[in-house]
């Protein structure tokens, strides 16, 4: 499990996907958090498959991608 809480994640740039958080099968939790300005082909600030993804209380803002999903990209 990836608990990110009470933390800012910024300015991340991936060449694939989930420049602030790449999940694949894991169990994601993002509670009272900052995203912002990440880049990536999909998934900006968060990229998740195969796996529960819970985000409260949590700003995601001005994502840049080159696919689909500027702030969350869900597969599967």
């Amino acid at each position: 499990t990836l608990t990110v809480s009470l933390s800012t994640l910024g300015s991340n740039i991936a060449a694939a996907n989930g420049a602030g958080i790449y999940n694949d099968g894991g169990v994601v939790d993002v509670r009272d958090a900052y995203l912002i300005a990440s880049q990536a082909a999909n998934g900006g600030a968060i990229y998740t498959r195969n796996g529960p993804l819970t985000v409260a209380n949590s700003a995601i803002r001005s994502g840049v991608v080159s696919g689909n999903g500027s702030g969350i990209y869900v597969e599967g």
